[in-house]
């Protein structure tokens, strides 16, 4: 199944809001402080939920703590992840190994970890975390 964020969000018990939904300007300012551009879905689900937690994947966003700010979150991985673009924006830190799941301007989702080369998951944020629905 192929649904859009919103439509898992909302069609789930294991979603959970964590942000304050992010103003245009907002979202501007911080693809300006990445020197990137975030992929329309990811710009869409700041603009409807700020951040967000889903199952056991606690998302980046805007209007979140610190630890989950896109912003903040982008900028210290890439420090221990220099293979990856500097295009890219992290999702999710996962765990203490210095995972960290990224996506791109075109909404493929990526994984990595310091000293290894980063490789793609899947086509879109939603569908990364549909698997956590079942």
């Amino acid at each position: 199944m192929n649904r859009s964020l919103s439509e898992l969000f909302l069609s789930s018990m294991l979603f959970r809001q964590t942000g304050v939904p992010a103003a245009p300007e907002d979202i501007r300012e911080a693809e300006e402080l990445l020197s990137l551009r975030f992929s329309p879905e990811y710009a869409a689900y700041l603009a409807a939920w700020g951040g967000a937690a889903f199952g056991d994947h606690s998302l980046t966003g805007l209007g979140t703590a610190d630890d989950l700010d896109v912003v903040t979150a982008t900028l210290e991985a890439r420090l221990f992840h220099s293979a990856v673009p500097s295009s890219w924006y992290a999702i999710e830190r996962v765990g203490s190994q210095g995972i960290v799941v990224w996506q791109d301007f075109t909404g493929t989702v990526y994984w990595s970890q310091p000293g290894r080369a980063p490789y793609p998951l899947c086509s879109s944020l939603a569908v990364y975390l549909e698997p956590a629905e079942s």
